[in-house]
């Protein structure tokens, strides 16, 4: 298809749009996820060929189980990079027994709010916080807490505890097209990370499996974009000049 600029007398040609991988971003079950660096997925499934006797070519392919895998690579600045920002969902928290949830008492500062496993909790430096504390103040994150219950509802604190979300991940260039694809039912199995003396930069590793992919799609055009005005521009150059029947 030809876009022509009226007056500009320049014409251009294009049949597609393109992104880059400063044009997308990641929503994470809702939430936006600003220290993604790179998303990948892979599709596999069990195909069969089918033999007889007397010949050995396959008579047929016999088609069975489909699998969707993926990894993700994060930046870590100085915290998690994907657990802190899903702390304060309740969609993201994971039922635990009360003996089961962890905290790290190394970092909490008098009267800050820091967050440990992902909770934000306020304490003094160098004590204990029992499950006595966390019924008389409410405030450390675990509202659901009472004596009688067993089990606690609390962000994870380790990306496999995650509940399965699903991603959305949209594209807008600079010239205003846009395009987005998802990702459902995502569950996290394996989380790696690693630093030397060499490393300019940190990161996170992790793996994921899902049920289903729905492949990039296009949405359209950003209003009052360059390519908007440019489109508009040439249907009405291309109307004006359309012979009256």
């Amino acid at each position: 298809m030809a876009l022509s600029m009226a007056g500009s007398g320049t014409t251009f040609s294009r049949s597609n749009h393109s992104f880059s991988g400063v044009d997308i971003k990641a929503v994470f079950g809702g939430i936006p996820i600003g220290t993604l660096q790179a998303l990948s997925y892979a599709i596999t499934r069990e195909k069969a060929p089918i033999y007889t006797m007397g010949d050995p070519d396959p008579r047929a392919f016999s088609r069975g189980k489909r699998a969707i895998a993926g990894s993700m690579v994060f930046i870590l600045f100085d915290r998690d990079p994907l657990l802190y920002y899903m702390a304060n969902s309740s969609a993201m928290q994971v039922t635990l027994d009360q003996d089961q949830v962890r905290w790290d008492l190394t970092k909490v500062n008098a009267g800050e709010q820091i967050p440990l496993t992902g909770v934000l909790v306020a304490g003094t430096l160098g004590s204990d916080i029992t499950t006595d504390d966390v019924t008389a103040n409410p405030t450390l994150g675990f509202e659901t807490y009472t004596d009688n219950a067993d089990q606690l509802a609390v962000p994870a604190f380790y990306s496999d505890q995650v509940p399965p979300f699903d991603i959305d991940v949209f594209a807008a260039n600079e010239y205003g097209a846009k395009a987005e694809m998802k990702i459902i039912h995502v569950e996290l199995t394996d989380e790696g990370h690693g630093m030397s003396v060499d490393d300019v930069q940190l990161g996170k590793q992790m793996k994921w499996i899902g049920r289903y992919v729905f492949p990039w799609t296009y949405t359209g055009l950003t209003e009052n974009s360059y390519l908007s005005k440019l489109s508009a521009v040439t249907s009405t150059s291309t109307s004006s000049t359309s012979p009256t029947p």
